[in-house]
């Protein structure tokens, strides 16, 4: 029976975060017809633990072998160097249309100057109470008649100027990508080995529909830290702990929406739940400094003083603002480790940016 194979494109959906590792989770919904057959995940990084590939999936097939793979292929140079030359035509393309609709504003914007100018310029009159041939015609313009004329004017040119700065900012944009493909045509040299990183699943489909799989896999390098921070209120008899975390990642993937977790657990080490010491905080409670007595003038002075501060505090009317609310995370705990589910999934760089 002939196997077929198809190259899926997967979406990291979850990770966990150990120490000096994690636990990447790829999601991927693919129609597939009934039969036997193989699925490629591709472009995956070189640091991951080929030991923990593990798959997983909902929908009427049955999972056979799942293998890694490092695929060697001849990159031709001048395949790229064509599609980088149609690359280049097509945004020269669009850069040129664009300009054309620039071009087009700048004619419409002073032929709305010239319409406005020529109606709302008075005729020129002749010495014996005449009007001289002009190009300006005499409308008789009203109050109603120069707010009808006023609108026009300003909701035009403000048309015209919004559609110029959206062409503007286009052509800047192509502009840099454009720059960006003259200098890969003009670095491309011959042709050189590539490699890629795959996994292929194989599975056999009972029936013609969607299978939903989830690719999990333990990838070296990424890790997080606690930061902790107290504060202590002065109007308060409590202190105020707060445990935030710092994570570290540079994969090469970016981690974006996904459902992401920080856990204190060993990899692939037992333990035991240990037992912990108290730490107690005292509060400091300095001697007094004796208080100076002061002069009656100094007195009035302190007293002055205090009532302005009340007053102005009274007039100010202040009133204490609602703070925004925090998402926090989610504590599991498992044994001996502690994991902190973030509320809201993270977004988190692949370049440790």
């Amino acid at each position: 029976m002939e196997i077929s194979e198809l190259e899926v494109e997967s979406k990291v959906s979850a990770v966990t975060v150990y120490q000096g590792r994690a636990m990447i989770t790829r999601h991927v919904i693919v129609s597939l017809e009934e039969g036997n057959q193989v699925l490629i995940f591709t472009d995956l990084p070189e640091d991951l633990d080929r030991d923990s590939i593990q798959v997983k999936g909902t929908g009427e097939a049955t999972l056979g072998e799942c293998s890694y793979e490092t695929e060697y292929f001849i990159e031709d140079v001048n395949s790229k160097k064509q599609f980088l030359l149609d690359k280049q035509q097509e945004l020269s393309d669009s850069i040129a249309e664009i300009s054309l609709t620039l071009e087009a504003c700048e004619k419409e914007k002073n032929f709305v100057e010239r319409i406005t100018g020529f109606i709302t310029t008075p005729a020129a009159m002749n010495t014996d109470g005449g009007s001289r041939s002009s190009t300006s015609v005499n409308v008789g313009l009203n109050a109603s008649t120069w707010s009808s004329m006023l609108d026009f004017y300003h909701g035009k040119n403000s048309e015209i100027d919004k559609l110029k700065l959206t062409s503007e900012r286009q052509i800047r944009e192509l502009e840099q990508e454009l720059e960006k493909i003259v200098y890969e045509i003009e670095n491309l040299g011959s042709d050189i080995q590539k490699s890629r990183n795959i996994i292929k699943v194989s599975l056999s489909k009972q029936s013609a529909g969607k299978l939903e799989l989830d690719l999990s896999y333990m990838l070296s390098g990424p890790s997080w830290r606690p930061v902790y921070d107290f504060r202590a209120l002065s109007d308060r008899d409590t202190v105020a702990l707060e445990y935030n975390a710092l994570v570290n990642q540079a994969t090469g993937e970016d981690w974006i929406g996904v459902n992401l977790k920080l856990s204190t657990a060993r990899v692939n080490i037992s333990g035991i739940l240990p037992e912990l010491t108290p730490w107690y905080l005292y509060s400091s409670n300095p001697p007094s400094m004796p208080r100076m007595a002061m002069s009656k003038k100094m007195a009035r002075m302190e007293d002055s003083e205090m009532f302005d501060e009340i007053s102005m505090s009274a007039a100010s009317g202040s009133i204490e603002k609602e703070e925004i609310e925090v998402s926090q995370a989610e504590i599991e705990t498992a044994g001996a480790s502690v994991v902190f589910a973030v509320a809201g999934g993270g977004n988190i760089n692949g370049d440790n940016s």
